[in-house]
């Protein structure tokens, strides 16, 4: 089970292991907190002009989402259906509507309830800082870790069904050693470095290699990730960075995910490639 902040996030973030899960028979479930109404908007004329795709953003990025996944695997999609927050320090931060401005307890019974349902060995979303600092991001690790910590009480809200424990939590995480890279073939390319990933922006989104403890080869799914990132057309200005990476690239650039497990406490140096490893039956 993933939890997720926006339309393309699954895909940019999770793709590979999405994929991947899928392919070899888990049951994939895809929590979507918002509709993705204050996302990018590229102009994709068979839909409209950019002002009357962006009236109806919420919509379109819905089937978007539904297109991406179709891509991905046989996934079990569960849309909350808050509004779009913004990026950190907009105006659209302040509305009501927005999903950090929803009373936590609306959102945390919801996945509270499909955890209960579907019943998840393990559950994937963002770390404390959302990974880049977005208001949604950190309000779905926010609402996951509480939704994890209520499902497991007994006590709490038991019309919405028997307690469950989630055996692994895990954080999505990009490893500093890929960003290095990444400067590095920027450089091949005959692309300033800079213009890919500049140091700050690497000092604020990197995991540190030693605290990845999870690498997932999803190399065998680099061609449905590319898919369901080109089903997200109105986001181009946030896919194109990947999906206009050469043939040669795509493998070495998309082919690993890097994730970190916090719960359980990892073992020093834990290196797995299996998010399910120990996670029981």
């Amino acid at each position: 089970m993933l939890v997720h902040a926006h339309p393309d996030d699954e895909s940019l973030a999770t793709g590979g292991l999405i994929a991947k899960c899928a392919a070899e028979g888990a049951h994939v479930v895809l929590v979507t907190c918002t509709n993705g109404e204050l996302g990018e908007v590229a102009e994709v004329p068979e839909l409209g002009t950019v002002e009357e795709i962006t009236a109806r953003l919420g919509d379109v990025r819905r089937g978007e989402l539904r297109e991406a996944l179709s891509h991905l695997g046989d996934i079990d999609l569960r849309m909350l259906g808050y509004r779009d927050s913004g990026m950190a320090g907009t105006d659209a931060n302040a509305d009501p509507r927005s999903f950090v401005n929803q009373d936590m307890d609306g959102p945390v019974r919801e996945v509270v309830s499909i955890i209960r349902e579907v019943r998840p060995q393990v559950l994937v979303t963002y770390n404390e800082n959302g990974f880049y600092g977005h208001p949604d991001h950190i309000r779905a690790h926010d609402v996951a870790l509480e939704a994890i910590r209520r499902a497991a009480d007994e006590t709490f809200a038991p019309e919405l069904g028997p307690r469950h424990e989630v055996a692994k939590t895990y954080y999505t995480a990009v490893a500093r050693s890929f960003f290095a890279t990444a400067r590095e073939w920027a450089a091949e390319l005959g692309i300033n470095p800079d213009d890919a990933f500049r140091e700050e922006e690497i000092e604020s989104l990197a995991t540190d290699d030693a605290l990845v403890t999870t690498w997932i080869d999803a190399s065998t799914y680099v061609d449905r990730k590319v898919r369901a990132l080109a089903a997200h057309r109105t986001q181009r200005g946030t896919t194109a960075m990947f999906l206009d990476i050469p043939e040669d690239y795509l493998v070495p650039a998309l082919g690993t995910e890097h994730y970190v497990l916090v719960s359980p406490t990892p073992a020093h140096g834990l290196h797995e490639r299996d998010v399910f490893e120990g996670a029981g039956a």
